[in-house]
């Protein structure tokens, strides 16, 4: 120390050298810890009737905001030109019997749609339109049409085709029935929202579109937790820890609905009866990609209790579906689902 002292401080510099020095360095790292912390946001955006939120962790609070906001931009013009309630949408020129032209960005959701129709044996059927505008959008207070008109509504939207041109990058579609992809759009964007953040170096994060929900990494080390809700309540009934990179969606028969004559009219149409013949009430699918799992919840919310059971069964998909029974709630489906005993 004396050394030191020798090359020019004197102690009582040296002293205020060494406060300075501990003030700096106490600043520094309090600005770096602030700046790098690697913490969880959360950001939300009211989009297409509901809720679209973003929860990922990140280390720098501005630039998180600025990636956020840039994809939901993206996503509200890209789900905006497939609302066909929206007159200046791209789903809203189709005409029914006549060849419809859909731009080319679109080409892996209608991809999934042609397949899946297949797939399901016709259970997804993405030209319900006119089917389900003739129940009033499910509104109270509806009279539900009659089983003529929904019969002959049902068979009108059977007859379609969907066909591709690579080459010239184009998709067509010809149909009685108009589009209505109210059952795929949700699934579709969380996975676009999905593939912008990846691509953007996020790893650990959530989406959540209208419930439709797609994860990557993990939550403070763990597994995100997924809760599946009660029906008959505000509480969970189901949880079911989600890998990485995978996704759960579900369909239920008690956000939308009307009650007329003792009967229940939900918004979970059968495509081959045109009515909401199925006795599930609550059906969740989990998949590698959002878009498959939301367009198979309805699907399979659709075929009814057996032969949805049986349809899973058979193509190993991880599935819980809900029903009564006896007065009580039913939970049937995989393991990954753990029930919950306090409902």
């Amino acid at each position: 120390m004396k050394n030191f002292y020798k090359i020019g401080f004197k102690k009582d510099n040296y002293k205020k050298l060494i406060i300075s020095v501990i003030i700096l360095f106490f600043v520094f790292s309090f600005f770096s810890c602030y700046k790098g912390k690697y913490k969880l946001y959360k950001e939300t955006r009211f989009l297409f009737d509901s809720f679209f939120e973003i929860d990922l962790f990140a280390n720098d609070d501005i630039k998180y905001k600025e990636d956020i906001n840039t994809i939901f931009d993206e996503i509200e013009n890209l789900g905006n030109e497939l609302d066909f309630r929206d007159p200046d949408s791209l789903i809203s020129k189709q005409k029914s019997g006549e060849t419809f032209e859909i731009p080319y960005q679109y080409f892996e959701l209608f991809k999934v749609i042609d397949s899946m129709q297949r797939y399901t044996e016709g259970y997804f059927n993405p030209f319900l339109r006119d089917l389900i505008l003739s129940y009033k959008d499910f509104k109270d207070g509806t009279v539900p049409p009659s089983k003529e008109e929904v019969k002959k509504l049902a068979t009108k939207s059977q007859n379609y085709s969907i066909w591709f041109d690579p080459e010239n990058k184009k998709i067509f579609v010809k149909s009685d029935g108009l589009l209505d992809l109210g059952a795929v759009v949700a699934g579709f964007l969380v996975d676009y929202a999905y593939e912008r953040l990846n691509f953007l170096g996020y790893k650990d994060f959530l989406i959540n579109g209208s419930g439709e929900i797609r994860v990557s990494g993990k939550k403070n080390g763990k597994e995100w937790v997924i809760g599946i809700k009660n029906p008959d309540s505000n509480g969970i009934i189901s949880k079911v820890n989600l890998p990485s990179t995978y996704s759960i969606a579900t369909s239920g028969s008690y956000e939308r609905f009307f009650i007329y004559d003792g009967v229940k009219y939900h918004h979970i149409l059968n495509p081959f009866t045109g009515l909401p013949d199925s006795k599930i009430i609550s059906c969740s699918i989990i998949d590698a990609k959002c878009l498959n799992a939301d367009l198979l919840s309805t699907a399979i919310f659709a075929m009814g209790i057996e032969k949805a059971r049986q349809f899973c069964l058979e193509n190993k998909i991880h599935y819980l579906l809900i029903y009564e029974k006896d007065g009580k709630l039913i939970l049937d489906g995989s393991t990954e689902f753990q029930k919950i005993e306090s409902q």
